[in-house]
């Protein structure tokens, strides 16, 4: 997101100190081309904006009744396009809510006060913190680490959140963050900031609520609901960067665009080797329709060190270095994801036990007992208790899977990765709409769990695109049988890759080349790793995993009886990515120290 805003009211309206604002403007992960700022009694309010003409409308307004400003994007069904104009003068924040869908944050100043909300979705966060000297809100917890910085409090790991770096790899089920004290909002409520003095009130905005089965949907109806969320982009002549892989949710995405005449117009691209499913199934496509498919080869890591340290920088600590994406540089393009396909795709169904649902999800191999279960326990504990919640207030529990990923994995995984993707161009998940959610949410579970939507929307927008082969994976061959869209042709046989690609492809060779350098960081930080680690274990395991990675070393006996045994050393060989997971994992932690650890926050700007 190339648009930040910072919203500060001091506890004792003594001044700002000096230098403050260019202090900020450091922390930014991005040059901005624009700022502005207003005031309102004791409210200070900042914007920091790049490529303002990438979003059709403008995403800072100010008249005499206040001043606005809004990050991400905004859909109407009439193609009306959010702008922050239409934050000021709508009094009402639900009806806005209901009005535009996407990904978007607003943060209003008036005379009456502050107004922050994002939208029902909430990958756009709004983070909030409440400190003796100030209150502050803003869409980049970075900027509350800064202010913390300069006012005090000097911000810490909130170690009980980081454990969910861990396991499964994001920050869940909490509104804790990174740093202690540092709060995400949820995303159905907003944040209201009386002008001068008062409590801040934390406001229900609506919205959440369980799927109720409905009426069958009007598939005809909803795949216009998609062509219409994609139109909108052939009157900008803006750039388009889409990947294109061999799964359902990318080609769902190059239907649409398809249906709005934008196909030749985007750019596509992929970065798994060529002998990979994903990119046979993609090449085949692109040869096949004259498209424009580019394989963009992933950056080699050769300064694993620094790329985490921008890692942690842009998506703020909260997410495993696992899912680092490749090299962020800056373009000035709409980038197109799949990702909110993964909204109309079911695991099925969930225990109705919290307890047992909970750790079926979370319960991976602690090898070696390397991982404190304190550490790792408050992830079960506190999505046990949110999914006895879901269920208390009628959430079927065939519908619990889709529940969690909806309003915990899509918030919090796919927030914090966008942070990152989001520098470098305006992300667009444009297959989200409410009616195809709701619409999901009322089919039988069969269908739900055999990708019924996909087929539904992409044999109406672009029906030759269903009958070519995926990655692993196909329609189930009564899908026709089941469809009202009899018309389309499937193919039920995948196209098979020439061997497995683990992860992304980078963490492995990049572990191994520096396994040196990655060692020594790890163990000059066991201190501050206790609370997730065991220090005693910590050694130990490091040797497993150098074993189990292949890293050119002699072979120690510690090594082969840190496990307790061969039949655990070869354990710990079939779970090389649960191992992957846990030291990028701990470096991730250790990089976040260190980044709070630092007077005052800078990164390498994204230019």
């Amino acid at each position: 997101m190339s648009s930040c805003y910072l919203a500060l009211r001091l506890k004792n309206p003594q001044g700002l100190p000096e230098g403050l604002s260019a202090r900020l403007d450091r922390a930014l992960p991005f040059v901005p081309e624009a700022r502005f700022s207003a005031a309102r009694g004791g409210i200070q309010l900042w914007a920091f904006l790049r490529d303002e003409g990438l979003w059709p409308e403008p995403r800072w307004h100010e008249d005499m009744s206040g001043a606005a400003v809004i990050t991400g994007y905004g859909v109407a069904d009439d193609r009306r396009l959010l702008g922050a104009a239409d934050v000021l003068r709508e009094a009402d924040a639900p009806a806005l809510r209901r009005r535009f869908h996407g990904e978007w944050s607003m943060c209003k100043l008036t005379d009456e006060g502050l107004f922050v909300a994002c939208d029902p979705v909430g990958t756009e966060h709004v983070y909030m913190t409440e400190q003796p000297g100030f209150f502050a809100v803003s869409n980049r917890a970075r900027l509350l680490w800064e202010l913390m910085k300069a006012l005090g409090p000097r911000p810490v790991p909130d170690f009980e959140a980081l454990g969910g770096l861990i396991s499964p790899g994001y920050l869940v089920c909490t509104e804790g963050t990174a740093v202690r004290g540092v709060r995400l909002v949820d995303a159905h409520t907003a944040v209201v900031v009386p002008r001068d003095a008062g409590p801040v009130e934390i406001r229900a905005l609506g919205g959440g609520e369980p799927a109720i089965p409905g009426a069958a949907p009007d598939w005809d109806t909803l795949a216009e609901h998609l062509r219409s969320n994609f139109a909108w982009i052939a009157g900008t002549n803006k750039p388009i960067l889409a990947a294109l892989t061999g799964g359902k949710d990318s080609r769902l995405v190059l239907a649409a665009l398809k249906s709005a005449g934008l196909e030749k117009r985007a750019s596509l691209y992929i970065s798994v080797p060529p002998e990979h499913a994903d990119h046979l199934a993609a090449r085949r496509i692109a040869d096949r329709f004259g498209l424009n498919l580019e394989r963009k080869s992933p950056p080699p890591r050769t300064r694993i060190l620094e790329d985490m340290r921008r890692h942690v920088a842009l998506t703020e600590g909260a997410l495993n270095a696992w899912d680092m994406t490749g090299a962020v540089t800056y373009h000035a393009r709409l980038g197109l994801h799949g990702l909110f396909g993964e909204l109309y795709r079911s695991r099925g169904a969930a225990s109705p036990d919290p307890e047992a649902a909970a750790r079926f999800w979370f319960s991976s191999p602690n090898l070696g007992g390397v991982l404190r279960p304190e550490a790792l326990a408050p992830q079960i504990t506190r999505t046990a208790r949110w999914m006895k919640g879901e269920l208390d207030r009628g959430t079927a529990p065939e519908h619990l899977h889709e529940a969690y990923y909806a309003r915990q994995y899509v918030p919090r995984w796919i927030g914090q990765a966008r942070l990152g993707d989001g520098i470098t161009a305006l992300v667009l998940n444009l297959l989200y709409h409410p009616a195809i959610q709701r619409a999901f949410g009322g089919l039988p579970l069969a269908d739900r769990t055999s990708d019924r939507v996909h087929f539904e929307l992409m044999s109406r927008l672009w029906p030759e695109l269903v009958e070519l082969p995926f990655a692993n994976a196909s329609w189930k061959a009564d899908m026709v049988a089941r469809s009202t869209n009899a018309r389309a042709a499937i193919t039920t046989e995948p196209v098979r890759h020439a061997r497995p690609i683990l992860g992304s492809g980078w963490q492995e060779p990049a572990l191994v080349g520096q396994w040196r350098v990655i060692r020594e960081r790890l163990e000059d930080a066991s201190s501050l790793l206790e609370p997730l680690v065991v220090p005693a274990r910590l050694r130990a395991f490091l040797d497993v995993a150098a074993v189990v990675l292949g890293v050119p070393q002699p072979v120690s006996s510690r090594a082969r009886t840190a496990l307790r045994s061969p039949l655990l050393l070869l354990h710990a060989r079939s779970h090389k990515a649960r191992i992957l997971r846990i030291v990028l994992g701990l470096l991730t932690v250790v990089e976040l120290e260190g980044e709070l650890r630092e007077a005052e926050s800078a990164i390498v700007r994204v230019t």
